[in-house]
C-alpha cells in the first residue's frame, strides 16, 4: 500500500496538484469512480503531508553487541591467538606493529588516541577478510560492536593508512633474500643456471560481485566475469611479494598489465643483475629479462620442450601459492562487493585490493610455519605435500643495504645507455625482433643447462627447432615449404 501510494503521488506531482478537481474530468460518468478518485486523491495529499514532518515506518532500533571488537582482541592476544588471527587475519605480534606504523600516517593524525587507532584498524582489518554475505556492513558492525557508518568511515581510514604505507613495506628483495631464492632455485630445479631465475610473476583476477555501471565491458575478463586484473612477483622460496600492478581492469591483457609497471619491466637493471631474469607464463611475452614456456602446441607435438615446461612449471606454480596465501588471507579478494558508478569508486577499489597486498606482506613477516599452512590449506588444488614444502621458507624481512641500492642504480644507468647504443636507427619492428631475439637466446640456455644438468640427451629437438619451437622433424618440413 505504502509503494502503489507514493507510486501514485509521483504521477499527481506531473499534474497541477493545485487545480480544482471536477467530477467530469477525464472520468467515465459512474458515480462510484467519481468517488473513488476523489477519496484517493485526498488520501494521498493527506500522506504528503504527514511524510513532511513523521516517519510513516516504525524505526526499530537494532541491538549492537557491547563488547568492541578491540576488548575482545585483548582477551584472545593472551588466550586464543587462532581467535585472534580469524578476526585480524595476523599474528598479536604484527597487529601491535602495524598499528603503530598506522598512527604516525597522515590518515590517522587527528585520531586522539592509539587505543583508538588500534580500535579503527581491528575494524579495518576484519572487514577486509570477510567474503560474501559475511562481507555486508551490517554484519561486520554487529560482528564488531559499532556503527554502520563507523564501518565505512575506519575501512575507508585504515585503507589509506595503509596506502601511504606502500614505499616502505612493498620492497624489492635485499641480497640475503636474494641469495636464499637463488639456493633455493638451484636446488628445487637441479640447474645451477636457473638460479639466476630467482623471481616469479603470475597475474590474477579480483572477481566483482556484480556487474559494474561503470566500463562493464572493459571489466569483462576472458573467464567470463566482471574482473580487475592485477599482476604480482613474488620470491618462489618465501612467497613473499616484491613488486605489484594494480588498477586496470579484467579485459587487459597480463602483458599489457606488465608492461605498465613501474619496476622491473621500467628498470630491470635496478632490480637485477647482469644475465639475471624472471619467470613467466605464456601470456607475457618476450623480453632479455623474461623466460617463458614453449606455446602447448609445440609441447604437444616434443618430449624435449614438455620435460622443459614441466621443468618450469615446478617453479612458476610457486606464484600460484602466493596468490593463494594473500586471497585466503584477506578473502574480499574473493569478490569486491563495492559499487563502481564514477571513476573514484574505481580508483578506491584499486585502493582496496593494494591495501591488502600491503598489510598482508607486512603480515606475512611474522607468520609462524602452521599459520602459513592454514591459509594455504583453504585451497582445495593445493596438496597438503604441496603446503608443508611451501611454508619452510618465511623469514623476517630486511631492509636492502645502501650500497647495494647505489650499485644498482649504477646497474641500471650502464643497462639504459647499452639499450639505447645497441637499438639506434632501429624501427619498431626491428626493435621488437631484438627483443624477441635476445628472450629465445635465454630461453634456450636455459632449456640447454636443464638438460645439461639433468645427464638427458635431447630426443626429438636440435638448437634449431628449440629457437622455432618445433621438432627436428617438423622444422626439417618448414625448412623445405621455405626453400
Amino acid at each position: 500500500m505504502h509503494s502503489l501510494m507514493v507510486e501514485s503521488k509521483m504521477q499527481l506531482d506531473l499534474m497541477d496538484v493545485d487545480a480544482t478537481w471536477h467530477p467530469n474530468d477525464d472520468l467515465e460518468e459512474s458515480d462510484d469512480d467519481m468517488f473513488d478518485h476523489a477519496v484517493s486523491f485526498a488520501l494521498i495529499r493527506t500522506y504528503d503531508i504527514i511524510s513532511q514532518s513523521q516517519y510513516t515506518v516504525e524505526c526499530l532500533q537494532l541491538p549492537q553487541q557491547r563488547d568492541p571488537l578491540i576488548n575482545m582482541l585483548d582477551r584472545y592476544a593472551v588466550s586464543n591467538c587462532k581467535l585472534f588471527l580469524g578476526a585480524v587475519h595476523m599474528t598479536p605480534d604484527a597487529f601491535q606493529a602495524l598499528t603503530y606504523r598506522l598512527s604516525t600516517t597522515n590518515a590517522f593524525r587527528s585520531t586522539s588516541s592509539f587505543r583508538h587507532v588500534q580500535q579503527q584498524v581491528a575494524v579495518g582489518l576484519y572487514r577486509l577478510g570477510q567474503s560474501g554475505n559475511g562481507g555486508g556492513v551490517c554484519d561486520v558492525a554487529f560482528a564488531c560492536g559499532c556503527s554502520q557508518g563507523s564501518v565505512h568511515e575506519w575501512t575507508d581510514r585504515t585503507i589509506a593508512g595503509l596506502y601511504e604505507l606502500n614505499s616502505k613495506v612493498v620492497t624489492f628483495a635485499t641480497e640475503d633474500k636474494c641469495a636464499k631464492a637463488k639456493a633455493w632455485l638451484a636446488d628445487k630445479s637441479g640447474v645451477e643456471e636457473w638460479s639466476r631465475g630467482w623471481l616469479v610473476v603470475d597475474g590474477t583476477h579480483i572477481n566483482l560481485a556484480w556487474k559494474p555501471a561503470l566500463n562493464a565491458h572493459e571489466h569483462y575478463s576472458y573467464k567470463g566475469g566482471y574482473t580487475f586484473n592485477i599482476a604480482l612477483v613474488f620470491l618462489p622460496h618465501s612467497l613473499c611479494i616484491v613488486e605489484l600492478v594494480v588498477g586496470h581492469l579484467g579485459s587487459s591483457h597480463d602483458a599489457q598489465v606488465w608492461a605498465s609497471g613501474s619496476g622491473i619491466v621500467a628498470k630491470p637493471h635496478l632490480h637485477l643483475d647482469e644475465g639475471e631474469f624472471v619467470w613467466v607464463d605464456a601470456g607475457y611475452g618476450y623480453s632479455s629479462y623474461m623466460v617463458g614456456p614453449y606455446s602447448n602446441t609445440a609441447v604437444a607435438k616434443s618430449r624435449d620442450l614438455h620435460y622443459f615446461n614441466h621443468s618450469l612449471s615446478c617453479i612458476c606454480v610457486k606464484a600460484e601459492h602466493g596468490i593463494a596465501y594473500l586471497k585466503n588471507r584477506f578473502q574480499c579478494l574473493m569478490g569486491f562487493r563495492g559499487n563502481l558508478y564514477r571513476e573514484e569508486d574505481h580508483e578506491k577499489a584499486a585502493h582496496m585490493v593494494q591495501a591488502c597486498i600491503i598489510v598482508h606482506t607486512f603480515a606475512s613477516h611474522y607468520d609462524q610455519p602452521d599459520e602459513v599452512a592454514e591459509y594455504l590449506q583453504a585451497s582445495e588444488n593445493l596438496s597438503e605435500a604441496e603446503v608443508l614444502e611451501t611454508m619452510s621458507g618465511m623469514e623476517a624481512y630486511q631492509q636492502a643495504t645502501k650500497d647495494v641500492r647505489i650499485q644498482q642504480r649504477e646497474n641500471q644507468q650502464q643497462y639504459v645507455q647499452e639499450q639505447a647504443a645497441a637499438m639506434e636507427g632501429m624501427s619498431q619492428n626491428q626493435v621488437q625482433k631484438f627483443r624477441q631475439e635476445k628472450a629465445l637466446d635465454l630461453r634456450e640456455e636455459m632449456l640447454t643447462a636443464l638438460f645439461a644438468s639433468h645427464g638427458c640427451p635431447f630426443e626429438d629437438t636440435t638448437a634449431e627447432s628449440q629457437r622455432m619451437g618445433m621438432t627436428t622433424l617438423a622444422f626439417t618440413k618448414w625448412q623445405e615449404r621455405q626453400d
